[in-house]
């Protein structure tokens, strides 16, 4: 029997967790994280569509999660970390309590500041970096799109998976920055879409800038 020349490329990794975005839903795959990881050599990856809460309950990793999975280079997005993986590969290993050992990690990743970021972007799609902020200011909006009215599909029984329901983010939340090793950086605006934030928040819209104010500084 043959294989197809796209099922050989297939490359194991190893990386650490460092963020996961709220579960989108998903006509394909009932509903999709993207993920946030970094290899030990400091190599950023973006590993998406990977339906987790629907993986089994081994392969389920949090944030700090040391994984190991089948990727192979996305071939409908040029961005240089973008990744596929291969569901049924995902391999969890450990989990790293320490933050001094997460931040020997994630130090690997420091880019200077957005502007440098957004140079690579133009210049070989590299668009992913740690960048270390101050922040300024946090927002914190009613949506304008509304799941229910856009993606029917989530609300459709499927005919092989028993759908796990899926709340939308009540509010969608903002920030503005600075770059903190640029002086003259003129500040940037960025989308907060990590799950940690929206499940621990939940029932307290009215508090959420509050909280991550609070997150932020500690």
């Amino acid at each position: 029997m043959s294989t197809s020349p796209f099922e050989l490329n297939w490359v194991e990794k190893k990386a650490l967790i460092i963020g996961r975005a709220y579960p989108e839903p998903s006509k394909k795959h009932i509903e999709t994280v993207c993920t946030g990881a970094i290899t030990d050599e400091g190599e950023l990856l973006r590993l998406y569509p990977i339906p987790l809460r629907y993986l089994e309950e081994d392969q389920k990793y949090k944030l700090w999660t040391y994984a190991r999975f089948l990727v192979q280079k996305s071939a409908d997005d040029k961005r240089k970390e973008s990744y596929r993986v291969k569901d049924d590969s995902i391999k969890v290993l450990s989990q790293m309590k320490s933050k001094a050992e997460r931040f020997a990690i994630i130090k690997k990743a420091i880019v200077a500041d957005r502007e440098l970021l957004d140079r690579r972007y133009r210049e070989d799609w590299t668009s992913l970096g740690i960048i270390e902020i101050e922040l300024i200011d946090l927002k914190a909006r009613t949506p304008q799109k509304n799941w229910g009215k856009e993606k029917p599909y989530m609300n459709q029984p499927h005919l092989f998976v028993e759908k796990k329901p899926l709340e939308q983010p009540p509010i969608n939340i903002s920030l503005k920055f600075k770059c903190k090793n640029n002086p003259q950086c003129p500040t940037h605006n960025s989308r907060l879409i990590a799950w940690e934030y929206f499940c621990g928040f939940r029932g307290k819209a009215g508090a959420i800038p509050k909280l991550i104010r609070s997150a932020f500084r500690n």
